[in-house]
């Protein structure tokens, strides 16, 4: 398997499976719209701390390499959720209480669904999708729809990742609670799985725009074709539309901390502090330092453009931005070559690209010409490795210097961030970027968000970075 996530590069909307595949769910086909400036819908919110936040624990476990994703687990209590790194893997989930029970769901701010594994769920095979055994999926806490949920007549869930993971269900509405804030939101309980859980989560909490959710008309997920897609509300929105949060959200997300101290916000902590957190409505509790860099969320060309049944129609779909430049030895010098669909025909200059925030994901994915000229600075340089779909390289390795440059304000990438276990369990490594060959827009995942706190600004449609400095 490759080592992209399950969660960043979606399979949106693709060409449906022959009609002899009655178990494998239908994929939606791409759509292009035009890679271009969004707007927001009113002034930017003020970078102010949330209101609350609510410790993690952390969980530890031996990943696959088809599972080295960018992953939390948060324990909600009212508006900030701290996270705690699941080793090198670095695997965040939240808590969403349901009918006063937990589930501990994937954050995602590259899909939009809610969902959750159901009791009784038909495990499916990835590659034949043939029916085998439930505990093959892996999946944490079932989730048991009762009273609580009200089912939405004549709607089907029916999602593929990019990874091949793919799912159906059914939705309802039911009354959800994420740090502290109830409201009734339209999740999906999950009837059909072809997935590689990690036996700790239990579905996904995706916080991306509404036009990435995969909802559509009818029960019969092998009859969906994207002219019945129905775009709905996904949970960050309807958390920002009910008035109970300002339409922001930000993310600080950490490396393992060491066992001794370590200090937050000025605050000295005896016990180890949180991996993360996720702040609703504000910043979260973590020390930045230098200017802050604010950048415009784009328009993609990709992915669904419907907007009241309007195809295409350019909307916001990721938190996705166009850097000034990605800084390395001699990267002015690197020349790269973009499929059909880059926003960006005449860059600023050779290292500007478009790329998505993508909390989703571990790695940052580069284009080939950027991924292997980085790859051919460490010392000694870092080698592609099929198996893993990353590049190999030396845990003793001398890493390179790294940085994106958004808005005048250059973000380096600690060195400690440039080289991660594999997870293979043979003491081997792999480099923190990797080839998102042609396809814009490329990705920065967790290896770059763990250097700078990223605020989600939706209302005006924008994101705002600061530097975590050294920690």
């Amino acid at each position: 398997m490759r080592f992209f996530t399950l969660l960043a590069l979606l399979t949106l909307v693709c060409a449906l499976l022959s009609s002899g595949d009655a178990t494998r769910p239908a994929k939606p086909q791409l759509l292009v719209v035009r890679g271009i400036k969004a707007k927001g819908f009113q002034a930017p919110s003020e970078d102010k701390n949330a209101s609350a936040y609510v410790s993690m624990t952390r969980a530890s476990r031996q990943w696959s390499t088809s599972h080295i994703n960018a992953y939390h687990k948060r324990d909600f209590d009212s508006g900030i959720a701290p996270t705690y790194a699941i080793q090198q893997a670095q695997s965040w989930y939240v808590n969403l209480t349901i009918a006063g029970k937990e589930y501990p769901l994937l954050l995602d701010t590259g899909s939009s669904d809610t969902w959750i594994a159901s009791e009784g769920f038909q495990c499916l095979d990835l590659h034949s999708a043939a029916p085998i055994a439930e505990a093959d999926c892996a999946f944490g806490p079932l989730y048991s729809p009762d009273k609580e949920f009200k089912p939405i007549a004549n709607e089907n869930f029916n999602i593929t990742y990019g990874g091949g993971e793919f799912l159906t269900g059914t939705f309802g509405n039911a009354q959800v609670t994420l740090g502290g804030i109830s409201v009734i939101q339209q999740i999906a309980a999950v009837t059909g799985a072809g997935w590689d859980g990690d036996k700790i989560s239990s579905g996904m909490m995706g916080f991306a725009y509404p036009s990435l959710t995969f909802a559509f008309n009818g029960t019969e997920p092998q009859n969906d074709v994207p002219a019945n897609q129905i775009p709905y509300n996904p949970l960050f929105t309807t958390l920002y539309k009910s008035g109970k949060i300002s339409p922001v959200f930000s993310l600080a997300i950490s490396r393992p901390f060491t066992n001794s101290g370590s200090c937050m916000s000025g605050k000295s902590y005896k016990a180890r502090p949180a991996d993360g957190y996720l702040a609703l409505g504000g910043l979260p509790p973590v020390a930045t330092t230098g200017h802050w860099a604010t950048s415009p969320i784009q328009y993609v060309a990709l992915g669904p453009g419907y907007v009241d049944g309007s195809l295409p129609y350019p909307q916001y779909q990721f938190y996705t931005i166009t850097p000034d430049s990605l800084l390395y030895k001699d990267s002015h010098k690197t020349k790269y070559r973009a499929n059909q669909w880059s926003p960006l025909p005449n860059p600023a200059n050779s290292s500007q690209v478009q790329v998505m925030l993508d909390s989703g994901t571990t790695l940052n994915y580069l284009p080939t010409e950027m991924s292997y000229a980085l790859a051919a600075l460490y010392e000694p340089p870092a080698v592609w490795n099929d198996k893993l779909g990353a590049f190999s390289v030396d845990c003793n390795a001398k890493s390179p210097d790294f940085a994106v440059k958004i808005s005048g304000v250059d973000f380096p990438v600690d060195k400690r961030d440039m080289i991660l276990d594999d997870n293979t369990g043979n003491g081997t490594c792999i480099a923190g970027n990797s080839d998102g060959m042609n396809y814009p827009p490329y990705i920065l995942g967790d290896v770059f968000m763990k250097n700078a706190l990223v605020v989600f600004d939706v209302g005006a449609g924008e994101l705002r970075f600061r530097s975590r400095g050294t920690y």
